[in-house]
């Protein structure tokens, strides 16, 4: 949908729903890497609630891939 100045509104997607969608099509290292992180296991603490959240610049590449 259009702002009608050139740009589009697009609502920013939520790591904690994306996180598990990369992981099930990508797998866990993948998805670490993809955000700058070492930690294979990180995504999926990502992806509870209440778990721990990646770094911000992280979330740009996330939501990109």
């Amino acid at each position: 949908m259009s702002t009608g100045n050139g740009e589009l509104d697009v609502e920013p997607l939520n790591y904690r729903e994306i996180t598990p969608r990369l992981i099930a099509v990508l797998g866990p290292t993948l998805v670490a890497g993809l955000a700058g992180s070492k930690d294979r296991e990180a995504p999926h603490e990502w992806a509870k609630d209440g778990g721990s959240q990646p770094d911000p610049e992280a979330l740009p590449r996330l939501a990109c891939a």
